[in-house]
């Protein structure tokens, strides 16, 4: 993924998490609470942007204020879906899956991947530095 052992975990989680929220829309008339595993992405969620955000602090990321500026509104478009869904609003798959599929292939595959290079390349010139 975007080569960051913990990074690389937390990804792995959040897509298993957004999974479990198609599957569960997936089938009709089940039992399946969609604010529960909206809840449960939206902790997880915030727990892995808090983890990312000290990433960058340490190695001094340049574009730090613009990802987390985006995980501020990641994070409130999920809270805005849970707190829909448990309101009694139904989702719709398509709203969830452009959600998911966006967050996912944009800001995981994109931002999150320039920030895992920029770590690896801070961590190389500070190695050839101490040589």
């Amino acid at each position: 993924m975007v080569g960051n052992e913990a990074i690389d975990a937390d990804h792995q989680h959040l897509f298993s998490l957004a999974n479990k929220v198609r599957d569960g829309l997936l089938v009709p008339h089940s039992t399946y609470a969609a604010g529960d595993v909206l809840e449960e992405l939206l902790t997880y969620a915030r727990e892995h942007f808090a983890r990312e955000e000290e990433l960058m602090k340490v190695h001094r990321y340049a574009e730090q204020e613009g990802h987390i500026v985006e995980h501020r509104l990641l994070t409130y478009r999920l809270y805005n879906m849970h707190f829909r869904c448990v309101n009694g609003e139904k989702l719709s798959n398509e709203e969830l899956d452009i959600f998911l599929d966006r967050w996912l292939a944009r800001h995981i595959l994109t931002a999150d991947l320039h920030l895992a290079k920029s770590i690896r390349n801070a961590q190389r010139k500070s190695t050839e530095e101490t040589r």
